[in-house]
């Protein structure tokens, strides 16, 4: 995982594709994207066009907890979205109903080659406590 990389929080539209292209360009290889972010679909246009290969860039998508009581499909969602073959690193955005099974469906998705590596986004000493038992 690269450390130098690019949050896309609040970048939309022409500026997401320029931002993140420019990004690329610079020599940067991690982008930050999310559900919640709303530009999935820029941020996998971006690499793409970049002329980066692929395996170059790493990167990160969230699941927001809305989406935890249909995991798979938003998985899946994100994937087509970005158009990328797959994603580095998928992360719930932070705890919520339903999230160990949302990570579960993380796990299998992990399993079948979809992401490349899963963690968590946002979670306490506490939560972390109780969540790490139950999941791989």
């Amino acid at each position: 995982m690269p450390a130098n990389g690019l949050g896309t929080y609040s970048l939309t539209g022409q500026v997401c594709l320029d931002s993140v292209g420019a990004a690329l360009a610079s020599g940067v290889r991690l982008i930050d994207t999310a559900y919640m972010y709303g530009n999935e679909a820029e941020v996998g246009r971006a690499v793409r066009a970049s002329g980066v290969p692929r395996e170059e860039v790493f990167v990160t998508a969230k699941l927001y907890p809305s989406q935890f009581s249909d995991d798979e499909a938003a998985i899946e969602e994100a994937l087509e979205k970005m158009d990328l073959g797959y994603i580095a690193l998928m992360l719930p955005h932070h705890p919520g109903t339903g999230d160990v099974e949302a990570y579960r469906a993380m796990e299998r998705a992990l399993a079948a080659g979809k992401l490349r590596a899963i963690g968590l986004s946002c979670y306490y000493v506490d939560e972390l406590t109780a969540f790490f038992p139950v999941c791989r």
